[in-house]
C-alpha cells in the first residue's frame, strides 16, 4: 500500500514577471510506502510531469503509487511554468532551476540517493538537468516515452509552416524588445492524443 500526502508547497518564490505579479507557488504530492515516515528510506524518486501536465495528474499518481508500493518514496512536483503553474515564460533552464529546488527539498527531508523519473517532455527536463549540472545526489535516470527534440515535436504538432511563422514573429518581437507583448496561443494535440493549449510569450517559443 502507498500513502499519498499533499498537495503541499515545496517552495514559494517571487520573480519579476509582466505586471509585477508573483508566480503561484509550486505544489507537490508525496507518495510514501505504508508504514514509512518522511526520510525513513535512503532512496527517493522525483517525478517530472509532461507539458501541460500537473503534479497530481493521473500518470503522476500512478507512477508515485507504483513506486511507493515497491518501497520507494516518490515526490511529484509542479514545474512552475509548464502546467497549472503557468507556461507563459517557460524556458528549458527554468526546469533546471526547479529541479534543483525539488532535489534540495528531498535531501533536506532525509533522502540521500535520488532518482529522476520523467515522462514525455518531463523526460527531457530530467535528462537536461543532468546534462547541465553535476549533482552527486542523483543516482539514476528513468525516461518514459521521451519526446523528440521540442523543436521537432512543436513543428510536427503545429505544422512546419505554422511553426516557422510563429518563430519568425517571435524573433521580430524579441528583436524589438517586445517579447512579452507577443503571445502565442495555439491549440495542440499531445503525443497521447489529448488536446492542450500552447500559451507562451515570444522569448519562450524561441528558447524551446
Amino acid at each position: 500500500m502507498a500513502v499519498e500526502i499533499g498537495p503541499f508547497t515545496i517552495w514559494n518564490e517571487r520573480e519579476a514577471v509582466p505586471g509585477n505579479r508573483a508566480l503561484p507557488v509550486a505544489n507537490a504530492l508525496l507518495f510514501l510506502p505504508a508504514g514509512q515516515r518522511l526520510g525513513d528510506s535512503p532512496a527517493a524518486a522525483l517525478l517530472f510531469h509532461r507539458w501541460a501536465g500537473y503534479h497530481d495528474s493521473p500518470v503522476q499518481r500512478a507512477l508515485g503509487t507504483a513506486l511507493a508500493e515497491r518501497g520507494v518514496p516518490a515526490l511529484s512536483f509542479g514545474l512552475r511554468r509548464r502546467g497549472l503553474e503557468g507556461a507563459l515564460l517557460s524556458v528549458p533552464d527554468d526546469d533546471v532551476a526547479d529541479t534543483s529546488l525539488a532535489l534540495d527539498w528531498l535531501f533536506n527531508a532525509g533522502y540521500r540517493d535520488l532518482y529522476l523519473v520523467g515522462e514525455q517532455i518531463g523526460a527531457l527536463s530530467a535528462a537536461r538537468f543532468l546534462a547541465k549540472k553535476i549533482d552527486p545526489r542523483v543516482r539514476g535516470l528513468v525516461l518514459i516515452r521521451p519526446l523528440a527534440h521540442p523543436r521537432d515535436w512543436l513543428a510536427g504538432a503545429l505544422g512546419t509552416n505554422r511553426y516557422d511563422q510563429l518563430r519568425q514573429e517571435s524573433g521580430r518581437a524579441a528583436l524589438f524588445q517586445a517579447s512579452t507583448l507577443y503571445l502565442v496561443d495555439e491549440p495542440l494535440t499531445g503525443p497521447d492524443g489529448e488536446p492542450f493549449p500552447l500559451v507562451q510569450y515570444a522569448g519562450a517559443i524561441l528558447a524551446w
